[in-house]
């Protein structure tokens, strides 16, 4: 049986070595063992390289992920990510905890729990924390940027 053959063609199972996702096939090169577990409570926060002030746990690299980068940003309350473009990626972000705002040239965009929003290359945007609690957001990149 084909692996990436299932319900809908939707893929059944994992094969080392690659991935399976529908209609497309990509190689990994075996840099990515069959399954990653990380108890990101254990993990601390250091300031990201690229936005001083911002706190990270930098869950996924190129190194251990072939498709992505994957963080945990915190925004000190009052603090913000500076306004930043992603040239060829792709960023999707999920707030955990806190209230901010998204400024895009587009319009602004309330972030609060629960909120997802995906952010195509080429759009210039940046991350404002309104509350009073540090604003937390789950965020990976496609391709990844770190």
């Amino acid at each position: 049986m084909n692996p990436a053959d299932g319900k809908n063609g939707v893929p059944t199972r994992h094969v080392v070595g690659t991935a399976f996702i529908p209609s497309v096939l990509i190689e990994m090169d075996g840099c990515m063992p069959d399954l990653r577990r990380l108890d990101t409570t254990t993990l601390e926060y250091s300031e990201d390289t690229r936005f001083p002030g911002i706190a990270i746990k930098l869950l996924e690299t190129r190194a251990t992920h072939p498709t992505s980068s994957v963080i945990i940003a915190r925004v000190a309350v009052g603090g913000e990510i500076a306004e930043h473009v992603h040239p060829a990626e792709t960023e999707t972000a999920y707030v955990l905890s806190g209230d901010g705002v998204l400024h895009t040239a587009e319009g602004d965009y309330h972030f609060a729990p629960g909120v997802l929003v995906t952010i195509p290359p080429g759009v210039v945007h940046r991350l404002v924390n309104t509350g009073d609690v540090p604003l937390e957001v789950f965020a990976f990149h496609t391709p990844p940027t770190r």
